[in-house]
């Protein structure tokens, strides 16, 4: 997929295709010599009960070990953070994946869980369908379900659909959980999820503020799609006030991915090169994309003002 972008002065449309890519509107203020240094900043994922978290997809599995390695694994995984604790989030199309790192200190009795709300039925208090999944510091697991009433009773009902881990190592504690993507319901489709810890002195929850036996105060995810590799490939270059067209090098470009929510990921970066051209590879599984252009990066007197959705494949 393949586009020119053209930075005129003093204002210009630039047209990209294919992928709804969308549209870059610059206004060049070239004649001020002034540069704007004001960079392209994506959303950040929310981690409140109204928003939805994307979940990314990976092509490696991780190990069902109960540790979080961030430099390996969880390297490209969602992070949220909840009180004390950190929680990761991916997923590789079979099982989902969530690790709760900085976990209390296990001589508390310490317990991590996992919520299920599957149908996103919001019905408080927590009901039969919906799902408590626990694993406790000295590894045992069990699952939970609503009895309508606010309280919670023991259930085999996803025998075999989930695993979990424990985990204390040179006093870093974590907890690893492994669901069957089936069982939840599969890639693009909307679950309540809660998250947390608990000790005899203290409850952590996400999201915060959640109750854990209500399922409108927590949080929802979607899984994303099957991440298969795609390439963007154009060209960058501005109008001289004379008319003259020149190559924009040393541009940064970066694609942003956009969630059913409207929440925005910047999912992969690049530079133009002497002769104004890049490529972005991205394998993730955003349905609708645009281009930002880094207004730092701009040839001097140009600023990337408004980036807006196109339509695909014009």
């Amino acid at each position: 997929m393949s586009y020119i972008s053209r930075i005129l002065a003093p204002r210009i449309v630039s047209q990209l295709t294919s992928a709804r890519i969308g549209l870059l509107l610059l206004v060049g203020l070239a004649a001020l010599g002034v540069a704007f240094l004001v960079a392209p900043t994506p959303a950040a994922a929310s981690d409140r009960a109204d928003g939805e978290i994307n979940v990314p997809q990976v092509q490696a599995s991780p190990q069902l070990d109960g540790l979080c390695d961030t430099s390996r694994e969880y390297g490209t995984a969602r992070r949220l953070s909840f009180a004390q604790d950190t929680a990761y989030l991916l997923h590789d199309g079979a099982a989902l994946w969530i690790c709760l790192d900085d976990l209390p200190d296990t001589l508390t009795n310490a317990t991590a869980l996992v919520r299920l709300d599957f149908d996103l039925g919001r019905l408080n208090p927590i009901q039969p369908d919906d799902l408590v999944l626990e694993v406790t510091h000295t590894g045992s697991t069990r699952t939970l379900a609503g009895n309508g009433a606010g309280g919670l009773v023991a259930t085999d009902a996803g025998y075999g659909r989930w695993d979990a881990r424990y985990i204390e190592q040179r006093a870093q504690r974590s907890a690893e959980f492994r669901l069957d993507v089936g069982w939840i319901g599969g890639v693009e489709r909307l679950v309540g999820l809660s998250l947390g810890s608990e000790t005899n002195q203290r409850r952590d929850i996400w999201p915060a503020g959640a109750s854990p036996t209500s399922p409108t105060t927590w949080g929802r995810v979607i899984l994303e799609g099957d991440g298969q590799p795609r390439t963007f490939s154009g060209q960058i270059t501005y109008q001289a006030r004379n008319g003259s067209v020149h190559p924009a090098p040393n541009v940064g470009v970066a694609l942003i991915g956009n969630n059913r929510a409207g929440r925005e990921v910047r999912v992969a970066l690049a530079q133009t090169d002497a002769q104004g051209n890049y490529t972005l590879t991205s394998t993730d599984g955003y349905v609708t994309h645009r281009v930002e252009l880094d207004p730092r990066t701009l040839p001097r007197g140009y600023q990337s003002l408004v980036a807006g959705a196109g339509a695909a494949g014009t």
